[in-house]
Parts: C-alpha cells; sequence; structure tokens
C-alpha cells in the first residue's frame, strides 16, 4: 500500500523552544525584566541600553547544511534534511550578531524565548541564511523577527526573544547552580 503524502497546513504549528520565559527569568537574578537598569561589569548602573539597541539593527548569517547539521544526525528527526534544532540555533547567531556592536562593555544577551514555523526541508549541501531584525526593545527585553530562506525560498519565520544581562553576573549565577 502505497503512503499518504505528507503536506503542510495552511499555517503551521507553532513550536516552542527553550525554557517559557517564566522558568528562564526565575533562574537567574541576572534576567529580572521588570528592573530598568543592569549593573555592568565594573558596578555601575547603566540606564542608557534604550539610546543604544534601536529597532531595525539587523544581520544576516549564512550556513551550508552539511551531514551533521542533519535531523538524522542531531536526533530531531529520520531524515537527512536540515534539523530544526539547526535552524534556531542559526537564527539565534543572527540575532545576536544583529546587537552585539550596540551593548555595552560586560554585558552580552541570551535567548529566553521563540516561536519558530519550519515549514519546508532543506537538502545537503544548500546554503541557508538566517536574517534576524529587531524589532523591540523594553528594557532589557530585546524583541527579533526572523525569516530564514534557502535558494528554493522562504524555510521558517518566527520571533525570538532575548534579555540584556550582565556577563559576570550572568555566569556566576550559572555556575552557583552546578
Amino acid at each position: 500500500m502505497k503512503k499518504p503524502r505528507f503536506t503542510f497546513p495552511q499555517r503551521p504549528v507553532s513550536h516552542m523552544t527553550a525554557a517559557p520565559p517564566a522558568a528562564v527569568s526565575a533562574s537567574t537574578s541576572a534576567m529580572t525584566p521588570d528592573v530598568p537598569s543592569i549593573r555592568c561589569a565594573d558596578g555601575s548602573a547603566s540606564d542608557s541600553l534604550q539610546g543604544m539597541l534601536q529597532p531595525g539593527l539587523r544581520a544576516t548569517v549564512e550556513e551550508i547544511v552539511t551531514e551533521d547539521r542533519t535531523a538524522e544526525h542531531v536526533g530531531s528527526g529520520d531524515v537527512p534534511v536540515y534539523a530544526t534544532p539547526m535552524v534556531l540555533a542559526l537564527v539565534e547567531r543572527a540575532a545576536v550578531a544583529a546587537v552585539s556592536e550596540a551593548l555595552e562593555e560586560g554585558t552580552t544577551t541570551v535567548g529566553a524565548h521563540v516561536e519558530l514555523d519550519h515549514t519546508t526541508p532543506t537538502p545537503l549541501g544548500a546554503k541557508v541564511m538566517a536574517t534576524a531584525t529587531l524589532t523591540a526593545v523594553e528594557g532589557r527585553k530585546l524583541r527579533f523577527a526572523f525569516a530564514v530562506t534557502d535558494p528554493g525560498g522562504p524555510i521558517a519565520r518566527g520571533t525570538h526573544l532575548r534579555f540584556v544581562v550582565d556577563r559576570k553576573r550572568f555566569l556566576e549565577t550559572a555556575r552557583s547552580r552546578a
């Protein structure tokens, strides 16, 4: 008997990746979203994030689909096509690149939430490009929209939320959890 052909729904189901924002912010004091300022590595306070980080900042990153980036290899499926977890990693690289020049010394961003629609498979050897655009700055909360394409057109889209954190405090919190 012939297997039925799979077709994508009109509006793909969104896939939550990473921990919910509440779980992330509860796990570290460096990510309390309602605090308007952060402490820099030198101990000084910074209220100027809105001045440096403006909506419209954008970056595009790319990679080639290799064997180690397939669903079959990373365990997210059993087919040799570009894996959804690799789509997410590429998107996060684009978001980090979009704001890296605008961050104060001693700070970084960490991912907190993703809504990702991965709609189309990409074969081995194809080039994949992700573009992330900063759409909103709310204190230390950064919202991005992203699009991912291959030579055939769009393959994924969604939104991504990151927080600006003090790198040293964030790492101290992570070490204290071990």
